[in-house]
């Protein structure tokens, strides 16, 4: 939720709306690229109204699987004041993103207009599994869906919780 949180603050900022009109790479080197460590994310785009990416930073050496950037673009001008949220495959893992239209600071209901969209993305990899089994006592594993769902029909009976969710 943190990543839901930070991409709805981030995109409600007047400098976020000018860095879209300026393409100035130092600002966002600055002020986007530090939140990756700061706030443990996989990576952050920032999209103009046409789904085009103008800035994205993430972890050094991943590599991520968007949906075109015009479905994105689209989805957000469909409903602004909604936050995006989905899961795109990468090379560490599935990464869970949250996305919100880039208003002017004003605008904090999202009327209108909007200049683009900010996507922050968190991974769902072995330190994140590892938070999750710590506040669960109990132990996490993702697994491939597609093998997930045949071994489902099998589950043996040795206190193992299964559960199943569509990503």
């Amino acid at each position: 939720a943190k990543a839901k949180t930070l991409a709805r603050d981030y995109a409600n900022w007047d400098e976020t709306v000018e860095f879209l009109r300026s393409n100035d790479r130092q600002w966002a080197d600055e002020n986007i690229n530090p939140v990756i460590k700061t706030f443990e994310l996989a990576a952050v785009w920032i999209l103009d109204t046409e789904g085009r990416i103008r800035y994205h930073t993430g972890r050094s050496g991943a590599s991520y699987r968007l949906p075109p950037g015009r479905e994105i673009a689209s989805a957000i001008r469909k409903a602004p004041a909604h936050t995006l949220h989905f899961f795109v495959p990468s090379s560490e893992g599935p990464v869970e993103v949250w996305g919100a239209s880039i208003v002017p600071s004003k605008d904090t209901a999202r009327k209108g207009p909007f200049y683009g969209v900010l996507l922050m993305g968190v991974c769902w990899d072995r330190p994140m599994l590892s938070q999750l089994e710590t506040m669960l006592g109990a132990k996490a594993i993702l697994h491939d869906p597609v093998a997930a769902r045949q071994a489902d029909a099998v589950i043996p009976t040795n206190s193992e919780i299964h559960l199943l969710r569509d990503l």
